[in-house]
């Protein structure tokens, strides 16, 4: 399992105090039907994302309903200029699934995951920033593609200090990001 690096733990600490990265309201997602969730595939988070999930809906009053479809890398795979897509079109297959789990399920919630650190990100190089970046694109795309569909972005957080975990699960703010991303726009180029 990697660790955040110093710039990335700098940046997640800004896109915080910025309130970009939001505590996440259980009241506020749309989840009565239950959600697709679009976490990476990442053993060492996966327990913690789903039972996040599955409290949320319990806090809203909702049976929890998590319809998971985890790849490596999450949703950073749908994002159309995604360097985690260069080799398959995985982004094809996820947004095929996500339909699938609306006519199976009924569902119409999407959250979509992005985490830190991410080893699928690590590969190709991206930032903390840069896996922002790819998220809030992929929102953008299913939303342009199911437009009837809700689309939240989540952020999960492993935190490693003198071997203890701390996991935290962020809601996305996009205004917040676009407002962000106007004070500084050459550091949310994709490459």
């Amino acid at each position: 399992m990697g660790k955040i690096s110093a710039s990335d733990f700098k940046s997640i600490v800004e896109l915080r105090k910025f309130g970009v990265l939001a505590d996440v309201d259980p009241h506020r997602l749309p989840q009565k039907e239950g959600v697709i969730a679009t976490p990476c595939a990442d053993g060492d988070q996966m327990i913690d994302v789903f039972t996040r999930q599955v409290e949320y809906a319990a806090q809203a009053g909702h049976a929890p309903r998590p319809h998971m479809l985890a790849l490596n890398g999450g949703a950073l795979l749908i994002a159309e200029d995604s360097p985690l897509n260069k080799k398959l079109r995985e982004d094809l297959v996820y947004i095929e699934h996500i339909k699938g789990g609306i006519m199976l399920k009924g569902m119409r919630t999407i959250v979509l995951y992005t985490h830190a650190p991410c080893g699928a990100a690590g590969l190709v190089k991206l930032s903390f920033v840069e896996c922002i970046e790819l998220l809030i694109k992929a929102k953008a795309r299913i939303s342009s593609e199911i437009p009837d569909a809700k689309v939240v972005c989540f952020c999960h957080i492993d935190r490693e200090t003198d071997g203890k975990h701390k996991k935290n699960t962020y809601f996305v703010d996009e205004e917040r990001w676009a407002e962000w991303q106007r004070k500084h726009p050459m550091e949310v180029e994709v490459a």
